[in-house]
């Protein structure tokens, strides 16, 4: 992603703003990106941690766009952006008004946000580190010596591209494992990078003419899936299918029962071609986690769809419970 940061005009206005927070700071403190430490500072006041806007974006591979006329700062991380705004003295996060006690403050010509705003941002993990009375940031990609490499909290690991692929795609799990969000990204080898798609749980995708097709696992026992699509000009997401069904489905006869076999080892069996998306699926009512709980309803709908590609209505090409 190419860095455009419009950060000259940002710092002028901000410094008129008598909104913002101008009190002194009562302590500072380090912080770690990354693991390492001294290109950041924060401050600490009313225990509260600021970090410094401009700066961290910079590092977290991030844009931001100032508009004067609304007094709002757009931030992009790739096909979706995030408002931060001032308005009648209030400070608001897409829509939801910042923390009272906690608002933003100028200081040395350079706005600082609260700790939890950074982080909504920048889509970054943020936490404090009380033994080393540091704040450590956590951004998993960075761009070095022309080769994308991966952050994961310890060390870095070189990212590879797949043969034939002109970018490398990777997902990262922000937030607990349960309540979550996968971040599907794309690093291109000019050091440009975005974030394709955001879903709980994004496990195989594949890109063609220009749009993103993935799987985002269901809640629930199994691997059970539907099939989204995010226009990679516009981020507009789409979902494929009927939204009644899941897809990515193999059932086997299991003694008495019907089951779903394969959730830990299946191979992700789907396909986008010209005419639509190949991919088995079933009428998510004939379903009670990894067992089929109507067998006339799977008889009937258990098979081989092609979704189109417009999210138009699907066609079954085969049964497979005959």
């Amino acid at each position: 992603m190419k860095q455009k940061i419009a950060f000259g005009l940002i710092c002028l206005v901000f410094c008129f703003m008598p909104q913002a927070v101008l009190a002194a700071t009562t302590a500072t403190c380090p912080i770690s990106f990354n693991g390492e430490t001294g290109k950041l500072t924060a401050f600490i006041q009313n225990e509260t941690a600021y970090l410094p806007l401009r700066d961290t974006i910079e590092l977290c591979c991030v844009t931001i766009d100032w508009d004067n006329a609304n007094k709002q700062a757009t931030v992009s991380t790739g096909l979706d952006t995030t408002v931060f705004k001032l308005t009648g003295g209030k400070w608001y996060l897409d829509g939801k008004e910042m923390n009272e006690s906690r608002e933003p403050l100028i200081r040395n010509n350079q706005l600082y946000l609260p700790l939890y705003a950074i982080r909504n941002l920048c889509e970054v993990k943020v936490h404090w580190n009380r033994e080393q009375q540091q704040i450590e940031v956590d951004f998993p990609f960075v761009y070095i010596a022309g080769q994308w490499q991966y952050y994961d909290g310890m060390k870095y690991t070189p990212i590879k591209k797949a043969a034939g692929q002109e970018a490398c795609y990777r997902t990262v799990h922000l937030g607990e494992g349960t309540t979550g969000t996968d971040y599907l990204w794309e690093l291109k080898s000019d050091g440009q990078c975005r974030r394709l798609a955001a879903d709980w749980n994004i496990t195989d995708w594949q890109i063609k003419d220009g749009v993103c097709y993935y799987l985002a696992m269901q809640m629930g026992f199994g691997d059970k899936y539907r099939v989204y699509a995010v226009d990679l000009t516009d981020g507009k997401k789409t979902q494929l299918g009927d939204p009644d069904y899941l897809y990515n489905i193999t059932i086997k006869k299991d003694g008495p029962l019907y089951v779903l076999t394969g959730y830990t080892t299946q191979p992700k069996d789907w396909r986008v071609k010209n005419e639509g998306v190949l991919i088995n699926g079933i009428a998510e009512a004939a379903l009670s986690d990894d067992v089929v709980e109507d067998e006339e309803l799977m008889q009937q709908t258990y098979g081989r769809y092609l979704l189109p590609l417009d999210g138009g209505e699907q066609t079954m090409l085969k049964a497979l419970s005959e």
